[in-house]
């Protein structure tokens, strides 16, 4: 009889020890649910400031200069891309200095973990300006 473990795991590609294909298949699921909620956000987002109704087809899309909102994210977007691809470099090397598969694997999961979290943070922020510049 092969040696099982004492605990059931109903979803084998998310445990801890399933290898180098189940960490890049988690990334995938972490990516499609990062990206499901942005989406589910813009569409809360559109809802709520009323179909653009209350929009004139002038001001729905004014993108003008002197907007504090589209000013605070054209400098954020460049320099949360800049940012992320910062520690991307800076851990890719600590990575390479691991030893093991294994490690280096869960070292690379968690610095793309933060890599998407960095830009996730500015795409919601940059999400919500835009609904609020109405």
């Amino acid at each position: 009889k092969a040696n099982r473990s004492f605990y059931y795991t109903p979803f084998p590609m998310l445990s801890p020890d399933a290898g180098s294909k189940g960490s890049f298949k988690q990334l995938d699921i972490l990516f499609m649910a990062l990206l499901a909620g942005q989406i589910l956000l813009c569409v809360i987002l559109y809802f709520l400031a009323g179909n653009g109704e209350n929009r004139s087809d002038a001001s729905a899309m004014n993108w003008e200069l002197s907007n504090t909102f589209v000013l605070v994210v054209m400098a954020l977007l460049p320099g949360a891309y800049v940012l992320s691809r910062m520690i991307y470099l800076r851990r890719r090397a600590e990575g390479a200095l691991l030893l093991g598969l294994q490690r280096k694997i869960e070292h690379y999961r968690a610095t793309v973990v933060i890599q998407m979290a960095v830009l996730e943070g500015v795409n919601l922020i940059a999400l919500v300006f835009f609904f609020l510049q109405g």
